[in-house]
């Protein structure tokens, strides 16, 4: 398994990736190369783990308020403070 950088005059440059009859094996290699990069590189001081109940995400925080990875996600967490607040107002004996 082998990348090669292939660049076509007048066009932009690719990169071609060799892996005989292993393309499970390159597909994963290429998406640990990838984190790795991620991780290590320049938009690392703006990753963000998601704050959502149960996600395992990352993502780039390109907002100040963002929190969540996505929509959906934001929208778990609000439902999950949601429920929680109404379970302490029902279970507070002052009420």
């Amino acid at each position: 398994m082998g990348a090669t950088l292939h660049w076509p005059s007048g066009g932009d440059p690719t990169r071609i990736v060799r892996t005989g009859d292993l393309a499970g094996q390159a597909v994963v290699a290429m998406l640990a190369a990838q984190a790795v990069g991620l991780f290590t590189g320049d938009m690392r001081p703006q990753l963000r783990a998601c704050l959502a109940p149960g996600c395992v995400l990352y993502f780039v925080k390109q907002h100040p308020r963002r929190e969540w990875c996505s929509a959906g996600c934001g929208n778990r967490a609000r439902v999950a403070r949601h429920y929680q607040r109404h379970q302490a107002v029902k279970t507070d004996p002052k009420s």
